[in-house]
């Protein structure tokens, strides 16, 4: 979908953190979650995604389409339910990391 047809409105979070990150991830490996859009074409999930895809030159972007009209509650699923590595878990994927690279 055309980054400039998606509708982003006022969002709850507003520290986007670094976008620069994201956008060496997504130039190395992909965009490996498409954002998520209502059948508005409103923005529910991705709006840092979006950012780093812009910040690339990206004028296009996958997406998820689902059929919810409350956009703040997918945005409080989103981000509310997922889980960060624990600290050895961190030290595991770094590692495997590591060796592929070498």
């Amino acid at each position: 979908m055309p980054i400039d047809s998606l509708i982003i409105n006022d969002r709850i979070r507003k520290d986007l953190g670094n976008i620069n990150s994201l956008a060496e991830s997504i130039s190395s490996v992909g965009l490996l979650q498409p954002v998520v859009i209502n059948e508005k074409n409103e923005l529910i999930d991705g709006q840092r995604r979006i950012k780093a895809c812009m910040q690339l030159g990206l004028t296009e972007v996958p997406f998820y389409r689902v059929n919810l009209e409350q956009i703040m509650l997918g945005e409080f699923h989103a981000n509310s339910n997922r889980k960060d590595f624990t600290t050895s878990e961190r030290v595991a994927i770094s590692n495997a990391i590591e060796d592929y690279m070498r």
